[in-house]
């Protein structure tokens, strides 16, 4: 899970062999996927390719804490981070990841128009929960962090 970052390291290369931007091609990989990775405007769609596999039923991986956005592995690991589609996503930035731990997709950010509304929909969560009182007929009452319609 490990990986250096940018700076002058002793590195014993009869124990390790370190594969960096200029050797990267003969690994079977792409130099750019050895580069600090940027996410200028848009945001990052995240897919981890190790951990525990996702539960029945669910389409992504849910938030763990304190990995620093995927840069540290091994913490993802260690707080049971899932192998798959990540509910967590990358902001602006940029970060130092892994292409052997993660792979990101950069996805445009949603733009609602003056005089239009937007339907946020989660397909990730608790299953939906009505929380309303028995007597209450108009709608159900709905909270946060559920599969349900936001809005």
């Amino acid at each position: 899970m490990g990986f250096l970052t940018a700076g002058t390291d002793r590195i014993n290369t009869a124990l390790f062999k370190v594969i960096t931007s200029a050797s990267a091609s003969s690994h079977g990989m792409n130099p750019d996927q050895l580069q600090l990775y940027s996410i200028l405007r848009d945001k990052g769609s995240i897919t981890t390719l190790d951990g525990l596999p996702i539960p029945p039923g669910e389409i992504a991986g849910p938030v763990i804490e304190g990995h620093d956005n995927f840069q540290n592995g091994q913490k993802f690991l260690n707080g049971y981070g899932r192998r798959g589609l990540q509910e967590q996503m990358l902001l602006s930035g940029s970060w130092n990841l892994n292409p052997w731990f993660v792979q990101v997709e950069q996805l445009p950010m949603t733009e609602i128009r003056i005089g239009y509304v937007g339907v946020v929909i989660s397909f990730v969560g608790q299953d939906q929960e009505d929380v309303s009182r028995a007597a209450f007929t108009q709608s159900n009452l709905l909270d946060l962090g559920h599969k349900e319609v936001y809005g």
